[in-house]
């Protein structure tokens, strides 16, 4: 089983991105993220303090820190040991307890000083390599954490990214809101003034103050969301959720599309599906180091050093001493755990080939997804766009029947009602679709930018 053997097989995909996007079949390795879609705002700084500060990073980073002594470890087990000991000890014989010298010298005893230091060579021969693949599966081990350090910070960037757009979303609805209140007061006043001259009923004067009421507890409660942006964004960047941090002034305009490249590209670019393969070689080196269990297993062990009854004769070569031994191990009887430590391996790295598969099939529909919404996104927010200017339009001009006496005020209330949701679900689409933009450059695995 050679190295490319462990590898999955290539998935075959299409030549093109299914999905309609006017630049599929251009080239993103030069693409950046975020300066192209949040070039004038604070995002870029707002990632880069982000990355530097995530707690989530930091124990990314110790995982590779981890994982990289781990092969270190790997690779000093193929290497012969050297210890160096130092041994003392001292012993009392009682004489007596021989029958040769007991009848000469009846219970006397004596006291004897021993002496040693030596140093111990042991190598174990990695004849059948199964050293050097539990080498091999640490350090693919190793590429799996660092590609996951990758992926962790390009999720933490696209996280700081929609904290911010959900934050100046959420402002920026809680401005509208503020219009509506403002609008129905003055509607209010001039219902009361109408109501006071007997040119307003009772029922125009209740449903506009229901209207206001009903306004001012929206705006409660998206003032309330939009402190809970703050902490949540400030929470990403690292510093404490007080909730001072300031939401932007307007969402980017969303309006170059983003080259895509080809399918193909996204299997061999993005860091999760890096990291998913070498979990693959590793699992694959770890069932060809369990298939050579029951192989003999030979080690040699050298000892060399100094031994007398005198300390001081320790450094006298004199008294030097040396020992070479050779062990030969075969297993014989293990009551099976060989055999099922080889059937566990291989389930492992099937299971290992089975979940890059899964993670492919999620990637590729991650970037169909994204492509597809990208482009029905734009004309719906073009059409909701008209919607508003028509809607207000609606409203204008139903108000100013009402103050002529030539409709009631159901009609200048729905248009009213009808031209704040169109609004509001026009800033939504917005939202949406920057949101979609920072899904597009999370599924391509776009190249950060920051500093």
């Amino acid at each position: 089983m050679d190295r490319e053997a462990l590898v999955p097989p290539t998935m075959e995909v299409p030549g093109q991105w299914q999905a309609e996007s006017p630049e599929a079949d251009g080239d993103f390795v030069d693409l950046r993220f975020p300066s192209k879609d949040f070039a004038g705002t604070p995002v870029p700084e707002l990632i880069a303090e982000a990355l530097d500060n995530s707690p989530f990073l930091r124990s990314s980073e110790a995982l590779v820190e981890a994982a990289q002594a781990q092969v270190r470890t790997s690779r000093a087990s193929r290497l012969p040991q050297l210890i160096g000991r130092g041994q003392a000890n001292r012993q009392m014989y009682n004489l007596g307890t021989s029958p040769s010298f007991g009848r000469f010298f009846g219970g006397s005893t004596f006291i004897a000083n021993h002496y040693i230091t030596d140093a111990v060579v042991s190598w174990e021969l990695d004849l059948w390599g199964r050293l050097k693949d539990l080498e091999h599966a640490s350090q693919a081990s190793a590429d799996a954490a660092l590609e996951d350090f990758a992926n962790a910070r390009l999720s933490i960037a696209a996280q700081t990214a929609r904290a911010w757009v959900r934050l100046t979303t959420s402002r920026l609805q809680a401005q509208l809101t503020g219009e509506t209140v403002h609008s129905y007061e003055a509607n209010l006043g001039i219902i009361q003034t109408r109501f006071e001259q007997g040119l307003a009923s009772a029922l125009d004067l209740r449903l506009t103050q229901a209207s206001l009421t009903s306004s001012k507890a929206v705006l409660e409660r998206q003032e309330r969301e939009e402190a809970e942006a703050r902490r949540a964004l400030e929470t990403l960047m690292g510093r404490y959720p007080a909730g001072k941090i300031k939401p932007g002034e307007a969402l980017p305009e969303i309006t170059a599309s983003v080259p895509v490249g080809i399918p193909a590209n996204l299997l061999i670019r993005r860091p999760d599906l890096r990291s998913a393969k070498n979990r693959v070689l590793a699992a694959g080196f770890r069932e060809r180091e369990a298939s050579k269990g029951f192989f003999p297993n030979i080690a040699l062990t050298g000892v060399g050093g100094t031994a007398s009854q005198d300390l001081e004769n320790l450094t006298d070569w004199g008294f030097g001493t040396w020992s070479l031994l050779g062990n030969l191990s075969q297993p014989l009887f293990s009551g099976g755990r060989i055999t099922a430590r080889k059937h566990q391996t291989a389930a492992l790295h099937k299971q290992a080939v089975a979940q890059f598969e899964s993670l492919a099939l999620d990637a590729l529909r991650e970037v169909e997804n994204a492509l597809d919404a990208d482009v029905r996104l734009a004309s719906e927010e073009a059409a909701l766009g008209q919607a508003v200017e028509e809607f207000s339009a609606a409203e204008r001009l139903a108000w100013e029947r009402y103050q002529k006496g030539l409709i009631d005020i159901i009609t200048p209330l729905q248009a009213q009602r009808q031209a704040n949701e169109a609004k509001t679900r026009h800033l939504s689409l917005q939202a949406q679709r920057v949101d979609n933009r920072i899904r597009l450059h999370l599924a391509l695995a776009t190249q950060l930018d920051v500093k």
